[in-house]
């Protein structure tokens, strides 16, 4: 294992940007674009993309970028490694970091213009502190998708939970809690339950998050879901003590299915089916 490091010595209104990316040539170029038109104030940044295990042109695209991001002032280092593993990514990327506070983004994920700045202005504090956006999901072209995700935001761990999927940021003090990154399932949850509930923040800034297309897609990414959460609490039986998620009430319940009944049965529908399948042995590096 190689030891990390932790930049303390930078100017802390600066942050370093961490983007894994594998076989993203088809939202790469939107990802970075949202970045490049953060608004003007939002200060200095570094923008990481660590192309892992590619076989498109994510890395030629993210290059295309290097004038823009030097345009305004940023810097963006494009790396590309042989190995497709996001958490291997992930490591790769803190190493190259210069900045104490850094956010780390999915290359799907399309910022909001105010985002990166609102997340940088929560995290120039002292003590330990996750920020997060708000979560919206990305248009769908799938209706099964489009109903599941319209009751599964109303979930009270997705609104208003600082649920942080594929988006969130962690100062330098922060970012001391843990080394390296595992090879784990549930990366995103791996970091979020470094951080008890109250230093957890999110911010009324928002993020497009894409959800799964299709009935069989939104099955297998559930089920893996699933399997990284109980991975997760295997290995570090410690992080459990900061998960808030409560179970659903009755009466919660019933509210939703009264807003989106038709997403509602879907949404059991595809909670059934999960419990019932049996584990696969490999996942596929992917959103799928």
């Amino acid at each position: 294992m190689i030891k990390m490091t932790h930049c303390q010595d930078k100017d802390d209104k600066g942050c370093s940007i961490i983007i894994p990316a594998h076989n993203e040539e088809n939202y790469i170029e939107n990802c970075l674009r949202a970045l490049l038109m953060q608004s003007p104030d939002t200060g200095t940044a570094q923008i990481i993309v660590i192309a892992n295990g590619c076989k498109d042109r994510t890395a030629c695209i993210a290059r295309g970028f290097e004038f823009q991001a030097k345009g305004r002032g940023w810097r963006l280092d494009v790396i590309e490694i042989k190995r497709g593993n996001k958490t291997v990514a992930l490591n790769v990327g803190d190493r190259c970091a210069e900045y104490p506070t850094k956010i780390y983004i999915d290359a799907d994920i399309l910022c909001e213009p105010t985002l990166i700045k609102k997340m940088k202005e929560v995290a120039v504090r002292p003590e330990p502190v996750y920020v997060t956006g708000t979560l919206k999901l990305a248009p769908t072209q799938s209706m099964v998708s489009r109903l599941y995700g319209s009751f599964w935001i109303l979930l009270p761990f997705i609104s208003g939970g600082a649920v942080g999927a594929g988006c969130y940021a962690v100062n330098g003090s922060g970012r001391m809690r843990w080394d390296e990154f595992p090879e784990i399932i549930s990366d995103d949850s791996f970091a979020r339950l470094q951080f008890k509930q109250r230093e957890r923040v999110e911010i009324d800034s928002s993020y497009q998050w894409p959800i799964s297309e299709g009935l069989v897609a939104l099955v297998r990414v559930r089920k893996r879901q699933d399997v990284g959460m109980r991975e997760l609490f295997h290995r570090f039986p410690n992080l459990r003590q900061n998960e808030s998620k409560q179970p659903l009430g009755a009466v919660y319940l019933a509210k939703c299915f009264f807003k989106r009944p038709f997403g509602g049965i879907i949404y059991i529908f595809i909670s059934i089916v999960v419990r019932l399948m049996p584990t696969p042995k490999n996942w596929s590096t992917g959103r799928n």
